[in-house]
């Protein structure tokens, strides 16, 4: 859900960026935890190759998400070395999701519904968001993001890390 613009918090002269479901606030360290909901890519020929390579890999890493995957191979020698790829991992201040939810309402430009399971518990949780947000903007709250109990709950019942997109 966006929120606000987020293209002031991007990286010039970057590859590849993407959302991440924590964050140490290093944006340059790949031991964040990917979250594949945002990414803004630069359309070149490494970005090209590493995305080829990402979906090559699909057979190798059978029974993995995509987004397991990108925290598999954003490590490998033929992604930082041979093709020199730059990254850059989206902080949670401004680009957020459930399962690392920040306070700081004047800083949040996307939303996204991560560290939740189900159509419907996302739903719920993401319609509670925009709710603290329109009371944020009307300045008849100036209370913080609730966290979603649904995706608490849904999270610590299930053992399934992610429902994203499978290849």
């Amino acid at each position: 859900m966006w929120l606000r613009d987020p293209f002031p918090h991007l990286f010039s002269e970057v590859d590849f960026q993407v959302t991440c479901d924590h964050s140490n606030g290093n944006t340059s360290d790949p031991g964040n935890l990917v979250n594949g909901s945002f990414k803004f890519v630069q359309a070149n020929h490494r970005t090209v190759k590493f995305y080829k390579y990402w979906y090559e890999l699909r057979w190798t890493f059978c029974g993995k998400n995509e987004q397991d995957v990108f925290n598999i191979i954003k490590h490998d020698r033929f992604v930082t070395e041979e093709l020199s790829l730059t990254m850059r991992f989206l902080d949670t201040v401004h680009f957020r999701g459930f399962c690392q939810l920040h306070r700081e309402m004047e800083k949040i430009c996307i939303m996204h519904a991560n560290c939740c399971l189900g159509l419907h518990n996302k739903i719920n949780g993401l319609r509670q968001a925009l709710q603290d947000w329109k009371d944020y903007l009307s300045a008849t709250d100036r209370r913080k993001w609730r966290s979603s109990d649904r995706c608490k709950g849904s999270m610590s019942n299930n053992i399934i890390n992610s429902l994203e997109f499978r290849w």
